[in-house]
C-alpha cells in the first residue's frame, strides 16, 4: 500500500496518521489509476476515502465520537463511518451515502477484477469531490514523504 515505509503512525497522533494515510494513498491511488492499475489504484483510493472520513471526524467533530453509554464505534467499518459522517451538518445530506455507495459500488467490481465500464473519469471526480468536501485535498506532493514510483 502507499503508506508503506512512507510514515510511522506510531509515532503520530492518530489525527495525524489518518490524514497522512489518506494523502498518501490518494497520491499513490492516482498514480496507479493513470498506469493502467484500475483494481490496485481503486483498493488505494478507498483507503484514502475510508482515512479521510476517519481523519475528518476525528479532527472536526470529536463529540461524535464521544462513547455514549459504553459503545465505542468501530472506524475500520464503512457503513459506521459513514453513518457517524452523516450526523454532521456538512455531510447530512443524503446526496453522500449515495456517493459513497457508488465508491463503494466501484471497489467491488475491482475486488472481483471486472473493470469493464469503469468510468475513471467519473469515479475520480467523485473521489475528489469527497476528498474536498473532508479537507483532504488539496496538498502538495511537495509536503508528502516521496513515493518509490516503481511500487505496484
Amino acid at each position: 500500500m502507499p503508506h508503506f515505509g512512507l510514515m510511522d503512525p506510531e509515532q503520530m497522533t492518530p489525527e495525524d496518521a489518518s490524514l497522512l494515510r489518506a494523502q498518501l494513498h490518494m497520491r499513490g491511488g492516482k498514480r496507479r489509476i493513470s498506469e493502467g492499475k484500475m483494481s490496485a489504484g481503486v483498493a488505494a483510493l478507498h483507503d484514502a476515502l475510508i482515512h479521510g472520513m476517519e481523519w475528518y471526524l476525528i479532527s472536526k467533530h470529536p463529540e461524535i465520537l464521544s462513547s455514549i453509554n459504553g459503545v465505542e464505534f468501530d472506524l475500520t467499518d464503512d457503513d459506521t463511518l459513514i453513518e457517524l459522517l452523516q450526523k454532521t451538518q456538512t455531510f447530512s445530506n443524503s446526496f453522500y451515502r449515495e456517493e459513497f455507495q457508488y465508491i463503494g459500488s466501484i471497489l467491488d467490481q475491482a475486488l472481483y477484477k471486472d473493470m469493464h465500464g469503469f468510468d475513471q473519469t467519473k469515479y475520480l471526480k467523485s473521489i475528489d469531490n469527497f476528498m474536498k468536501k473532508l479537507g483532504v485535498v488539496p496538498f502538495s506532493d511537495a509536503d508528502l514523504p516521496p513515493e518509490d514510483p516503481t511500487t505496484y
